[in-house]
């Protein structure tokens, strides 16, 4: 220990040498060790090539598109560098290493690579030349003239070019119109729920408390025209990540008759319709917007380093069941035994069908033989769909044997085989255009309290709504109204694809006021029907319909700023609220 401590004095002394003379002192070099363990010859190997073990294997991704790192080719133009010494880290982050005459610089650390004690490095002449594009134009030295950040945070947003993705042009077929693009507020209402609160002085909690939070319903999320996109995928570009929902906003403009002129988060005005936007970003993905003067800004350093969009996690065409975890079953602490065999019942049933049939056990290898295709069959498989019989080769009845143990370990191990999907959640995307766009504060939406719409499960009526990873007792049951009739199909017009949606209000929460605002701020057309509020409004005004054989509500406001009609187009607005007062 005495040694190791002499050590330790010696390095932390050399690095304190390398700082003071701005790394004039030394330059680490990085060298292959002899292999036997040879303290004399320990150097023998230093130009030798790496083992495979010190190979790792890495996603294409922008960062190794924009540094010319080819696939399945080793590359040497990065490293990533795995901490044991604080002293040794410290030195190498300052002033970086060599390694075969090449100097190497550090470039970042992902949030998972800061917990595992991992560095990213870079050969410096290959940083040098695409560091304007990683960032689209942001300099250490405008992040600290407005004030600097948090370092970890900036880490973290600089190591999203090393996500893996797909280039936008390869999945669309078209270049990123980076011009048609905008970012908008997230969206954000006070929702009424029950917390612990605590006290940040003295760090006392008082449970159940009720009060109003705010809730940014839009956080992490953006939306995508569905006719350039009608499926849900995660988005990648310099400081700019999430969800991107499909949705039909444009057409959301034209049958409302809103007004298509927004405005972004620094104030400029955009015309959606006549801009030909397709994207709209939220504030919360461009992590950071404080740094950058404009959105045009933005868009002129992305154009001008050629910088580029990446597309990562697509909607899948068919999304296959999932597996549940021990943590989301951990928290099910008052699951009672009939409970607990009920959610076995599947995994045990797919047990004791392993062998009771010569299909079962030939679909349990992963060969149907009534499927025709043979895509990522090996040869072993294919062999089997030609001669079943060989199921009987003991060599083929131990494989089954060890398959089965292995699936038994698994289903001990908590993952269990249940009815589920991984899939998005998108907030009600309705309601975010309805404040976007008609400028209602508290919009409606089209989704009630308690309420979720996935048309995965078309026929099912109550879902458990988990979050991967489990981070608490998060069994969010929720009506799913996906099969209402009365309802199904103006959803499905809105909400098209696989995602589940979410609610964005309470109805009792309405206002009045916020319909009468709706409509004076925006060009209604001729006729227009008033949709429902909600489930119990929609059942309120079928049952009022019926009795007294009304058509249903119609306002007629050709021309609401015109002061010739004025008074007339008032006293249809003050009926229109009384009516929805009365319900």
């Amino acid at each position: 220990k005495d040694s190791k401590d002499r050590l330790l004095k010696i390095l932390s002394n050399k690095v304190e040498a390398n700082v003071t003379t701005d790394g004039k002192h030394h330059i680490r070099e990085l060298r292959n060790l002899n292999p036997s363990g040879d303290k004399c010859n320990i150097y023998k190997y230093a130009t030798e090539p790496f083992n495979d073990k010190k190979i790792i294997s890495v996603f294409d991704s922008a960062f190794t598109r924009m540094i010319g790192a080819k696939q399945d080719e080793l590359s040497e133009d990065f490293m990533v560098v795995q901490v044991y010494y604080f002293d040794i880290i410290k030195d190498l982050i300052y002033h970086g290493f060599t390694y075969k005459g090449e100097k190497y610089i550090y470039f970042t650390s992902s949030a998972g690579q800061i917990r595992t004690k991992k560095a990213v490095f870079v050969e410096e002449e290959k940083y040098e030349y695409c560091k304007l594009r990683l960032t689209c134009g942001l300099t250490v030295e405008k992040i600290n003239e407005k004030g600097g950040m948090n370092i970890n945070k900036y880490l973290a947003y600089l190591a999203l070019a090393n996500s893996a993705t797909d280039l936008w042009e390869d999945v669309f077929g078209i270049p990123f119109d980076i011009d048609k693009t905008i970012v908008v507020d997230d969206f954000e209402t006070m929702v009424k729920c029950k917390v612990d609160n605590i006290d940040y002085e003295t760090y006392e909690i008082t449970p159940d408390v009720i009060q109003d939070m705010p809730i940014p319903h839009m956080d992490g999320a953006g939306l995508i025209d569905r006719n350039y996109c009608r499926k849900n995928f995660m988005v990648r570009l310099p400081f700019i990540k999430g969800l991107l929902g499909s949705f039909d906003f444009k057409r959301f403009i034209i049958e409302h008759n809103c007004s298509p002129i927004v405005k972004d988060i620094w104030g400029k005005e955009y015309d959606v319709l006549e801009d030909d936007i397709q994207v709209i970003f939220t504030k919360s993905q461009l992590k950071m917007y404080k740094y950058y003067d404009s959105w045009d800004e933005y868009k002129e350093n992305f154009k001008k380093y050629n910088c580029e969009a990446g597309i990562c996690n697509m909607e899948e065409d068919k999304i296959p069941n999932a597996k549940i975890n021990y943590q989301m079953l951990q928290t099910l602490y008052d699951a009672t035994d009939e409970e607990i065999e009920e959610m076995c019942s599947l995994p045990n049933k797919k047990i004791k069908e392993i062998t009771d049939s010569l299909e079962n056990s030939l679909e349990f290898f992963g060969v149907n033989l009534d499927g025709e295709t043979e895509h990522n069959k090996d040869w072993f498989q294919k062999s089997m769909k030609i001669y079943p019989e060989l199921l009987t080769d003991p060599a083929s009845k131990e494989d089954l044997r060890d398959l089965r143990n292995s699936l038994v370990k698994k289903y001990r191990g908590a993952k269990l085989d249940v009815m589920g999907k991984f899939t998005f959640v998108l907030p009600d995307l309705y309601a975010f255009c309805e404040w976007l766009y008609c400028g209602i504060e508290r919009p409606v939406g089209l989704l009630d309290d308690g309420e979720v719409f996935c048309k995965l499960y078309k026929n099912v009526d109550k879902l458990d709504c988990l979050r991967s990873p489990h981070l608490y007792i998060e069994h969010a049951i929720r009506k799913n109204v996906c099969n209402k009739k009365y309802r199904n199909q103006y959803l499905k017009e809105w909400f098209t694809t696989d995602a589940i949606y979410t609610r964005c209000r309470v109805c009792k929460e309405y206002k009045p006021s916020d319909l009468k605002n709706f409509m004076k701020e925006t060009h209604l057309p001729k006729k227009r029907e008033i949709q429902p509020l909600c489930r119990e409004c929609h059942k309120k005004i079928s049952a009022e319909r019926k009795l007294n054989k009304e058509k249903p509500l119609k306002i007629e406001a050709p021309h609401l700023f015109d002061e010739e009609q004025t008074e007339s187009i008032e006293s249809k607005l003050d009926k229109v609220i009384a009516f929805f007062t009365k319900l």
